[in-house]
């Protein structure tokens, strides 16, 4: 048992739902949906989180959001938590002034109805240094302290906390350090000293810049050291996992659940994207009430120094070969990426530079980072891509790696597999959706070679089931057909004929909906 309760299932406003598109107006009853008890219609989530950084959300959501769940008797009758994610541009201060403007308001009216605050924790990313981040987090209680005392009738409501973002390899493998010193931190310069810590494991950027491999074991490594330092802080330390259904962000869905919650042991919190719920084609509270019962309690990873020192090499090993091939589609996949239609009301669909040199801090050494940095697409933007061109992610520069380990260091060759124990699992959910002759169409030579060795030889060490979803690889050839022509630089293209093919609005929209179609064939858009 937990000394105190956490929240399972936190659900958040991803943009990874092929089935639905939901508008800042749509959200407060979608709230409502989301965190309704199963017994009263609703999917019977615990926690929501009201993303400021994956889009731009209205300040004044968090208040609308609150108004409505207290409206519709969801807040009186489950004890829910509504969690904002703050947005990571140092330059946004005004803007994270006015949310919080907005979290203060929703507590004010939460506290006459539960005399309790709705909103008690804040996601707010790390940065470079926990001191400012306490900084940030002793100024925002200031400033509600401020506001309150100055409302017409006055009210008392606890403190905000900040839950720690750790959203890059650096922080990940390192975490028990980063928590340490954010708690030590908040000893010296908040009132109050820290009852517990949630902590948000982000995985979602560093798996699409660096591949599912590094990101896996990056986050085993985190539970395992954040165990650590729950011990030696002697403050209980709780994980929040950013996850999905497609193994690229966890593997998590009906199918995968006992695969997945044997990686992830020590995980107390899991937070699920929309998709779980309009894409999976089944009953998403069934999951969530599983997950309720048999995620909390499980041990976390135990690593030696031994293990830990071969995760980081094998982080450095995989997302080399994975960063290098993506590099040859990278252009491509950025000339298509407006195919990907938004899903979520002003999402911000920023880029993703990939960088090999953020890998540096993980002291491997042995292995050449010799690649220049390049740019993909948004996360679920560049995950749709790849699919629906029948190129799986979670499959690049896999097979390579495996051949390369099992030649020069059979001995990390061997122990991957007990520290990723679900590997062959999500290969295997992948390969599914492997169409080799789509992805002939689109991409460059240079990748497909890359691609189909990979293949060759996941099939010699892995032995994935191969069957395939025919009508996605139907899907696959459809698209493809015509993103091979859209890929081309206009300028290139000399035939009037194809220029006024690929101008056409009405048939880009259709080939718009046969992505959609794809990805709830898979069960999420990305």
């Amino acid at each position: 048992m937990l000394p105190m309760r956490v929240p399972a299932v936190m659900v958040t406003q991803d943009s990874d739902s092929a089935s639905t598109y939901v508008s800042f107006s749509e959200e407060p009853d979608e709230a409502v949906s989301f965190l309704a008890p199963v017994e009263e219609g609703g999917h019977g989530f615990d926690e929501l989180m009201v993303d400021f950084k994956g889009k731009m959300t209205p300040c004044n959501q968090v208040v609308s959001i609150v108004a409505r769940l207290i409206e519709a008797g969801v807040i009186q009758s489950s004890k829910v938590k509504v969690t904002p994610r703050m947005p990571t541009d140092d330059t946004v201060g005004l803007r994270r002034t006015a949310i919080l403007h907005s979290i203060i308001e929703a507590n004010y009216t939460a506290y006459h109805h539960l005399n309790e605050n709705v909103v008690e924790e804040v996601i707010h990313p790390v940065g470079s240094d926990v001191r400012s981040l306490v900084r940030v987090e002793a100024n925002f209680n200031i400033i509600k302290n401020y506001v309150l005392e100055s409302s017409l009738k006055p009210v008392e409501v606890k403190d905000l906390q900040f839950i720690p973002s750790l959203d890059n390899f650096n922080l990940l493998v390192n975490a028990a350090d980063t928590i340490s010193s954010y708690v030590n931190a908040r000893a010296t310069m908040l009132p109050q000293e820290s009852e517990k810590v949630r902590v948000y494991l982000a995985r979602e950027n560093i798996s699409a810049k660096f591949g599912m491999l590094p990101s896996a074991l990056a986050l085993r490594l985190a539970l395992s050291k954040l165990n650590d330092a729950a011990k030696s802080l002697s403050v209980p330390v709780y994980p929040i996992l950013e996850c999905g259904p497609l193994p690229l962000r966890g593997n998590l869905n009906h199918e995968s659940k006992d695969s997945f919650l044997r990686m992830y042991g020590g995980v107390t919190t899991v937070a699920v994207p929309p998709s779980l719920i309009y894409d999976s084609g089944k009953k998403a509270s069934d999951l969530v009430k599983s997950l309720k019962d048999e995620l909390q309690g499980k041990s976390p990873p135990e690593l030696s120094g031994e293990e830990e020192a071969q995760i980081r090499e094998l982080i450095v090993f995989f997302a080399c070969e994975y960063a290098r091939t993506v590099s040859k589609a990278a252009d491509v996949l950025m000339r298509l990426a407006s195919l990907v239609p938004e899903r979520r009301e002003a999402s911000i669909s920023e880029h993703l530079n990939v960088n090999i040199k953020e890998l540096e801090p993980l002291n491997v050494r042995g292995i050449s980072m010799e690649l220049e940095s390049f740019t993909i697409p948004s996360p679920v933007k560049y995950t749709a891509l790849m699919y629906s061109f029948g190129a799986p992610p979670e499959l690049v520069g896999v097979g390579r790696a495996l051949s390369l380990l099992e030649k020069k260091r059979k001995g990390l060759f061997e122990g991957l597999f007990d520290l990723y124990p679900s590997l062959e699992d999500d290969i295997s959910s992948a390969w599914r959706y492997l169409c080799l002759e789509a992805a002939r169409k689109v991409f460059p030579e240079s990748f497909i070679s890359d691609l189909a060795e990979d293949i060759r030889l996941i099939k010699e060490f892995l032995s994935p089931k191969e069957n395939y979803s025919a009508p996605h690889r139907a899907l696959s050839m459809m698209i493809s057909e015509y993103a091979a022509l859209k890929s081309v630089p206009e300028k290139n293209l000399r035939d009037i004929e194809v220029k006024e093919f690929i101008r056409n609005e009405k048939l880009e929209d259709s080939v718009k909906q046969l992505i959609l179609q794809a990805g709830r064939i898979r069960g999420a858009l990305g």
